[in-house]
């Protein structure tokens, strides 16, 4: 339970120009359960010089990256009455490096108004500034390191009253500024590069009224741009409403609006916007001005739900200001209790919604306003105060706030040094690899510790799908009876594609166990033991019995009711007469127990291609190491076929009789007269393939000799290339850019396909080679992530390497790893993760489809056990075979409903599996 702590002033510290308030001081005033106590350091900022600043509203305007601070003084008179100044502090000791005003600032300019900030670059707004009219508006841009003024901008179409530069956004070189008087108050929002003096992209909306103040605030990250329009109407009266916009293409993407909307809510008053996730904030005006904050998803464009305080009272404008990194939302309420409270400031965990603290000043005063800004990096924050008075009424402060960010936004199911259930004095020492399925139950093997896990008995297989409880022990090494005596010795690949089922590989020893039947696959199944479904060195009897030498792939089907385990085996010469001529094939075990094979010397394989069943008079010859069985009952695999070794290969999918799909020597569809040679990999989202193939023929060379084929836009038998080496993804931005190599593929739904590819051509560079890209319903390309994109983050990182890549294949969630680079160095990787298949307006909407953000390296957490800690590194299993095919039913790490499986290890060597939707 939470209470709220009276305020106790700290002892205050003049420490050169800002003041230092001791660590009592704001723990006392800042309200925390006693497990997630922050032990924050707070500092006062002031600019320099003792002199009177009456009125000019120091901290009107706030922003921090990793290294600065800004702090906007509209008011300042330095240049001119009211012209504005803005102050650049180090964020890492607070010390004041200098002041940056505009070239030709001017009175009533109020330079400093809004105020954004990405690495060492400054946008600064000039809302009245007079170049294209009285309060026309401008702003500068500056690189904060030197001061430097790199350039000055305005609306090319301005005009006296725009005001604009009200508000001000950045992400990477993109700028996007509000101007909310446009044209009788209707409104704009304009998005230019801050690197050269061209052209601008408009926003207005598709229904442009006028008094709607649209531009009132903006929001920008990745490839969505988002812009308030505080006064909208929409069937009301001054209900308000948000935008967002592929800001690329200038496309309007979504109108979202407050689900319990009423007249005068002014929603969209101040937006934050991270990854998938925005912040929205509501006055309220109607219900006693008491405010909110909305959170959305963004790429859903759905409402999850508000952010409230503890201690709502009317006029408190909660929400004036909001801030968001990560996990952790700001909300500034400057007006709490109106003139008999300083302001206050709230911290929240967003995936709950639970309040985590209310923050005020330790020397705040009535009327300070504090909170009347607020900004967020990493563990960093700054705030507002305007009406303090230390240097004359309203002169005005800031306060920075260093602390953790708060909790994850995954739950953590398994904890190193916690008690591993079901193993008497045992405890988890460390994870490997974790999977999930469309549920979001979880299996994960862990090493042990403890008196009742020594060598031999010291790794175990968890998972969570009893109902009721939260985990449970599968199977122990040493220690669990797997049947018939048999225990595990070590385990191998374990995958639970569906729900309330999973698979795992063991090497077991145990009565009559040799080196030669030493390898089995079990069935788990929730309160249940684990069920033997076959090994090596056992009779088979669907194989004429046959025993099984080894297996290669293991996966299991997604749906239930379908192939509970399949491999690709090869047999042992010898027991059922089997010889070098049928030792390889694909085995299906179904829920049933029934058992399918598809193996080297059947004779009944069929093509269904020409819109009838023919007979292909060859018989299946040596199958290759792989197989896919994602969904619907379907096995897809490669074999030889035996005969003319022009065309003895073939891709086939195996339902009842093996199925011919492709075949070397074969014209390929749409190649311009090439044919097969032959296939490196498959896969398919359920009963339609996806291959890759090398190629040859007329017009073939080392350059274009490859090609991912499908029949995802025309439907089967009409298999076609989807991306071919030497192909240009994008002609008309980058000509001459190409694809000069395929890395992995995975299916992303039934008509859509992500691919990771290498580019060559004019501008590439090993920087930015490696691309990944989304082929959709229509077959056009769109680019999802590229090495050296902007990536959203108040450092202003790069993408540097795509390190991993993970696709649910049924509905198109997929999660990316990545390195970055330009921003923070404690910073240097990202999980980034984005829906393929977003629910959207195709293709009007396709920047929904792109990945953002979702944890980082670096950033600083308060861990379930109340320890204050960053997050180390974090990763996921790379499940793409050697062929670069994914989703074949091997573990799947993001599950069709985007629930993901994390292993994270934190800078205090504590090590957890976290599960859920980032």
């Amino acid at each position: 339970m939470k209470t709220q702590a009276s305020l106790v002033p700290g002892a205050l510290a003049v420490l050169g120009r800002f003041a230092r308030f001791s660590v009592v001081a704001l723990l006392a005033m800042a309200a925390v359960s006693p497990a997630r106590a922050f032990n924050p350091v707070i500092n006062k900022l002031y600019p320099p010089g003792n002199g009177d600043r009456t009125t000019n509203q120091f901290g009107n305007a706030v922003a921090v990256s990793d290294r600065f601070i800004l702090v906007g003084e509209p008011h300042d008179d330095t240049l001119a009455e009211n012209a504005g100044a803005v102050h650049v502090y180090d964020a890492r000791t607070g010390r004041y490096l200098r002041k940056l005003t505009a070239t030709n600032g001017a009175e009533d300019d109020h330079f400093g108004s809004s105020v954004a900030l990405c690495g060492s670059m400054a946008i600064v707004g000039a809302p009245d500034e007079d170049e294209r009219g009285a309060e026309a508006g401008a702003v500068y841009i500056f690189d904060v390191t030197k001061g430097t003024q790199r350039m000055k901008r305005t609306a090319g179409d301005g005009a006296a009253g725009d005001k604009f530069g009200n508000s001000v956004a950045l992400f990477g070189n993109t700028a996007i500024v509000g101007a909310p008087r446009v044209g009788s108050d209707v409104g704009a929002a304009y998005v230019f590069d801050i690197r050269i003096d061209g052209p601008t992209t408009r926003l207005e909306g598709d229904d442009a009224t006028s008094d709607r103040w649209f531009g009132s605030t903006v929001a920008i990250c990745g490839p969505i741009a988002a812009v308030g329009a505080s006064n909208d109407d929409h069937g009301g009266v001054n209900r308000g409403a948000v935008y967002l916009f592929d800001w690329l293409t200038g496309t309007q993407l979504k109108k979202l609006t407050a689900s319990d909307e009423q007249n005068a809510d002014f929603f969209g008053v101040e937006l934050a916007l991270e990854g998938n996730t925005l912040l929205v904030s509501s006055v309220r005006l109607g219900a006693g001005v008491r405010g909110a904050v909305y959170v959305f998803e963004v790429n859903t464009g759905t409402e999850l739900g508000q952010l409230l305080p503890e201690d709502p009272v009317d006029n408190d404008q909660f929400g004036t200001r909001v801030a968001l990194c990560g996990n952790l939302a700001l909300v500034g309420t400057p007006f709490k209790n109106n003139a008999d409270d300083p302001g206050a400031v709230y911290a929240f965990d967003v995936a709950t919604r639970t309040q985590l603290a209310k923050i005020v000043a330790p020397d705040g005063a009535a009327l300070d306003s504090f909170g009347i800004d607020v900004a967020l990096c990493a563990n960093m924050a700054v705030f507002g105060a305007v009406g303090d008075s230390l240097h004359g009424q309203a002169s005005g402060a800031a306060y920075t706030w260093r602390f953790p960010a708060g909790p994850l936004q995954l739950n953590p199911v398994a904890v190193g040094g916690d008690f591993a259930p079901g193993i008497v004095e045992g405890d988890y020492a460390s994870f490997t690899d974790a999977f999930v399925n469309g549920e979001g139950e979880a299996l994960w093997c862990a090493n042990l510790t403890g008196p009742g896990a020594p060598r031999g008995k010291n790794k175990g297989l968890f998972h969570t799908l009893n109902p009721g409880l939260s985990v449970d022990l599968g199977a122990q090494t040493g220690v669990t009876d797997l049947g018939g005596g048999l225990m595990a010795v070590k385990f191998g690949p374990y995958v639970m594609n569906r729900p309330d089922e999973g698979i795992f590989q063991a090497t077991v020893k145990g009565p009559g166990v040799t080196k030669a039947n030493n390898l089995a696959v079990f069935h788990q199944e929730p309160g249940a033991p684990s069920m033997k479904l076959f090994g090596t060195g056992e009779a088979i009897p669907e194989l004429g019995g046959g025993e099984i030498q080894k297996w290669f792939d293991l996966v299991q089907d997604r749906d239930n009711g379908a192939a509970l385990a399949a491999v690709s085996f090869l047999l042992k010469s010898g027991p059922g007469g089997v010889t070098k001529a049928d030792d390889s094939g694909v085995l299906r075990v179904d829920d049933n127990s029934s058992v399918s094979r598809y193996r080297e010397g059947q004779n009944d394989v069929i093509d269904n291609r020409s819109g009838g069943t023919v007979a292909v008079p060859e018989a299946l010859g040596q199958f290759a190491p792989r197989v896919a069985v994602p969904g619907s009952w379907a096995a897809h695999f490669t074999a030889a076929l035996q005969g003319d070794p022009a065309a003895n290969q073939g891709v086939f999918r195996g339902y009842n009789e093996p199925e011919l799909l492709a075949r070397r020597g074969e014209m390929a569809a749409n190649t311009g007269g090439a044919f097969f040679s032959s296939f490196l990999a498959e896969t398919s989202p359920d009963w339609d393939p996806r291959f890759r193939a090398v190629l040859t023929g007329p017009g073939v060379t080392k350059a274009n000799n490859e090609a991912l084929f499908s029949d995802h836009v025309n439907a089967f038998p009409n298999i076609e290339p989807f991306a071919r080496k030497g192909q240009e993804p994008d002609p008309t931005s980058e000509p001459g850019v190409v694809f000069s190599r395929f890395l992995q593929f995975w299916p992303a739904g039934n008509h859509r396909i992500l691919f990771l590819a290498k580019l060559a051509g004019p501008g590439v560079n090993r920087n930015n080679d490696c691309a990944l890209y989304l082929s959709q319903e229509d077959g056009s390309f769109l680019r999802l992530l590229r090495e050296g994109d902007d990536a959203c983050g108040c450092d202003c990182p790069r993408v540097g390497s795509i390190l991993r890549v993970s696709v649910d294949g049924k509905n198109g969630h997929y999660a990316v790893l990545t390195s970055l680079v330009g921003g923070s160095r404690t910073g240097n990787l990202a999980l980034w993760a984005g829906h393929a298949g977003a629910d959207m307006n195709f293709p009007v909407d396709q920047a929904l489809r792109l990945p953002s953000i979702r944890l980082r390296k670096g950033t600083a957490y308060q861990r379930a056990t109340g320890q204050t800690t960053s997050v180390k590194s974090f990763t996921f299993p790379q499940m793409t075979d050697a062929g670069g095919a994914g989703g074949k039913g091997n573990g799947q790490v993001i599950g069709a409903d985007g629930t993901l499986a994390l292993t994270l290890e934190f800078t205090n060597r504590g090590r957890e599996v976290l599960v859920g939707r980032p």
